[in-house]
């Protein structure tokens, strides 16, 4: 790994530290927020999603750990990848099951969605597979870039400044609300290919 890298790796791994401890503390001292915000009913045994805010904020202590010790880093790493998938798993079955709205995907998002790339290429580096991503990188850059440009300009566009009214604007979002979403998720994604570039 060269030195650059390592340093990317640290500030990564410093940021899903600070990340995860912040929402550890804001769940387990705030349970009620979090359905407050999305207009959900209140859970009626608070205590478990307090207990989920520790054990998110326990990851954060890993991951704190692993941004100040990159060479034992792995186990946390592999820990925290596997939770990252199985979030988005629990989350569809939530939605799937009617217990939590589809709105709530913004948990999902940058609860674990986002941590993906990172956490996968630090697993990765060192290997052929890692060298192989490395090298398609800015072809994937450019291709997520291209693909959300296009989202912008025939999904994206009536529900901008340039699509009339706000209120022209507000009911093209709602009425186009998943579509809306899949755009902005396209231009998520090709920003963390910039930073994975």
């Amino acid at each position: 790994m060269t030195p650059y890298r390592a340093r990317l790796y640290r500030v990564i791994l410093g940021l899903a530290a600070v990340y995860n401890l912040g929402f550890g503390l804001w769940a387990a001292a705030w349970p009620f927020a979090f359905f407050d915000i999305f207009v959900m009913e209140s859970p009626r045994y608070p205590s478990i999603w307090r207990c989920l805010g520790m054990v998110v904020g326990l990851y954060g202590l890993a991951y704190g750990y692993s941004a100040l010790h990159l060479d034992r880093a792995r186990p946390f790493v592999v820990l925290g990848l596997l939770g990252k998938v199985l979030g988005p798993v629990g989350w569809c079955l939530a939605v799937r099951g009617e217990e939590f709205p589809l709105r709530t995907f913004t948990l999902i998002l940058f609860n674990d969605l986002v941590w993906w790339l990172p956490f996968s290429l630090f697993l990765l580096e060192g290997t052929r597979v890692g060298e192989r991503l490395r090298v398609s990188a800015p072809f994937a850059c450019a291709a997520l870039n291209a693909l959300s440009a296009l989202a912008l300009a025939l999904i994206l566009r009536p529900g901008t400044e340039v699509g009339g009214d706000a209120v022209a604007r507000a009911a093209y979002i709602q009425e186009h609300a998943n579509v809306w979403r899949a755009g902005w998720g396209l231009w998520i994604a090709a920003a963390l290919s910039l930073c994975a570039f």
